[in-house]
């Protein structure tokens, strides 16, 4: 009988650790540069759900890359900032059930206080495969 109480209790075990590895969040990671294709360090990327106005910030690190993980899926708006430099913002930015995208950004020199938008379609990437994504 004990055995039996320690194997339903194994077996709950395994099938709760599997559950929590599945999930609905995506991402977004990338790299922000200058003109001249040199990392930037120290910039702002800004992640704002469209729907929801929710904004998640993080900043890049010495190689210029950032990562936003546990990206509810849904239509976001990117803004880039950095000192010394243009905003950019790219609006229209698809989040879906567990992806993560990589989309790389170029800024150019000038005040923060001027923007950037983004208009037209710059390739996003899965990761999962380094292609295009459909429809892009």
């Amino acid at each position: 009988m004990r055995g039996k109480i320690i194997a339903v209790g194994l077996l709950a075990l395994v099938s709760n650790a599997q559950s929590l590895g599945q999930t609905y969040y995506g991402g977004l990671r990338g790299t922000v540069m200058d003109p001249t294709g040199q990392a930037i360090a120290g910039g702002t990327v800004k992640l704002k759900n469209e729907a929801t106005n929710v904004e998640r910030s993080v900043v890049t690190n010495g190689y210029g890359e950032y990562v936003v993980s546990s990206v509810d899926p849904a239509l976001y708006t990117v803004t880039v900032t950095a000192n010394g430099f243009k905003a950019l913002v790219r609006s229209g930015v698809v989040i879906s059930t567990q992806e993560f995208l990589t989309l790389d950004f170029s800024v150019q020199l000038g005040s923060n206080s001027e923007v950037v938008q983004v208009t037209e379609d710059i390739p996003i990437l899965e990761s999962s495969n380094a292609s295009k994504r459909s429809g892009d």
